[in-house]
């Protein structure tokens, strides 16, 4: 029997691991499409009602403009959506794509508290405390400094 350093996954994964190969797969796969359908869709009504969330088209396609989305609140955008303000969808486009690693390491989380892996477990928590951490509390302390 050699062992092959290259090989990244077991021959024959259990049946937890197959289930969840298969969900982070599809995952990365619809959660990669709606994202990029989100800005698309966002990117072709901006043009049409010439700018999006109040802020004019000329403003947003200046590359010496600022377009300040910290002053732009999650309700703002869902309202927006909910108009099908482009601006908002690829705002929408934006979150979902950050989301996609958060849920990854949730469902990593679970996957090996499942298999009952200690360090991985621990691990995975460490890494989405860090994800939280850098998502919300990091931008407050930046922008109170």
């Amino acid at each position: 029997m050699t062992l092959s350093i290259y090989q990244a996954q077991q021959e024959n994964p259990g049946k937890i691991e197959l289930k969840f190969i298969n969900i982070t797969s599809n995952l990365l796969k619809y959660g990669v499409f709606i994202s990029i359908a989100l800005l698309i869709l966002g990117l072709i009504l901006i043009f049409v009602h010439g700018g999006g969330l109040g802020i004019p088209l000329n403003k947003i396609v200046d590359p010496n403009g600022h377009v300040d989305t910290s002053a732009i609140s999650i309700m703002s955008v869902v309202v927006g959506d909910l108009r099908l303000d482009g601006l908002s969808l690829m705002l929408t486009g934006l979150l979902v794509l950050i989301a996609i690693p958060v849920i990854m390491v949730s469902l990593n989380l679970a996957r090996f508290a499942m298999e009952r892996d200690v360090l991985y477990t621990v691990l995975a928590a460490i890494t989405l405390v860090n994800l939280f951490l850098a998502i919300f509390v990091l931008p407050v302390i930046i922008l109170h400094v």
